[in-house]
């Protein structure tokens, strides 16, 4: 199963119940695929593009988001979805 805007939606619409904070969705390419807010869809977002990168969780702080184009303060942790056969 591939991560797209349906699915990313899907978890966006569900941790907003939960999180009171901005939460984005990004695919494979850093690309924002899925957000609390609209206007951000579609933007790279250069600290997935870090998380991607280095296969870790990123922590944007002040001085880092500065640095970044398309940040703000964040915890940005990878979500895989992984393969599986039921043969």
């Amino acid at each position: 199963m591939q991560l797209n805007s349906l699915i990313a939606k899907q978890i966006v619409d569900r941790a907003k119940k939960i999180i009171a904070y901005s939460i984005n969705v990004m695919d494979e390419n850093g690309v924002i695929i899925g957000s609390s807010d609209p206007s951000r869809l579609h933007q790279i977002h250069e600290g997935a593009l870090l998380a991607i990168r280095d296969n870790r969780t990123i922590e944007i702080n002040d001085s880092v988001a500065s640095t970044l184009s398309g940040v703000k303060l964040a915890l940005i942790c990878l979500l895989f979805i992984a393969k599986m056969s039921l043969a």
